[in-house]
Formats: C-alpha cells, sequence, structure tokens
C-alpha cells in the first residue's frame, strides 16, 4: 500500500467552486480562492514528507448500527460532532451525519 503524505490530503481538499466566498470585509471568487497558495505549498517540508498515519488521531469515536438514534443525536449535539462512524462487530459500516438525522425527522 502507497503511504498517503498529508501534502497529498492537502491537495486534493481544494476544489473548484463556482462559489463567492466571504471573509471579514473581503469577497473573493472560487478562482480567486483557487490561486492562493495551497495548504500544501505553505507546509513545512518536513509535514510534507510525512505520512497521514502518523498524524492521524487513532482514538475515534465510534458508534454501533443497533444504537438509538436518540442516543446518538444528543452524544452528537454534546459533542458538537457534524458525523460519527457507525460500525457493526468492530467493522466500518457507514457514517451517520446530522443531516441524516434531520432528514428522517422532518422527511426528504
Amino acid at each position: 500500500m502507497v503511504a498517503t503524505t498529508i501534502a497529498d490530503v492537502a491537495s486534493r481538499s481544494r476544489k473548484p467552486e463556482s462559489h463567492t466566498y466571504q471573509s471579514g470585509e473581503r469577497r473573493w471568487k472560487s478562482g480567486e480562492l483557487a490561486a492562493r497558495p495551497s495548504a500544501a505549498d505553505r507546509m513545512d517540508r518536513d509535514l510534507r514528507e510525512m505520512p497521514v498515519r502518523e498524524a492521524m488521531d487513532r482514538t475515534v469515536l465510534c458508534i454501533a448500527d443497533d444504537q438509538l438514534l436518540t442516543e446518538i443525536a444528543t452524544l452528537m449535539v454534546n459533542k458538537n460532532l457534524d458525523r460519527v462512524p457507525v460500525v457493526r462487530e468492530g467493522v466500518l459500516v457507514g457514517l451517520l451525519t446530522r443531516e441524516d438525522i434531520v432528514r428522517r425527522l422532518f422527511g426528504p
């Protein structure tokens, strides 16, 4: 397996979009944003060569697929989580997002 570096992840995270962004009083279109240096360009050289596995946090809060939705919704609010991995017998089977919960409460 080829190790993915932090620089690889940072360069992939830039998505060209046709939106207008605002930061304080400054507004710019996505083309201007893309012209700015990427996170990978601004990284320290040692960090660019670091595999993601060395930087990631291995303590991940997971939920079981048979837990009650109300329990998990409360957990997500209390821990300020947008999404949580769902596991069955220690194997990842999906992700539950806040959007998933809202859709279940209010329909499609």
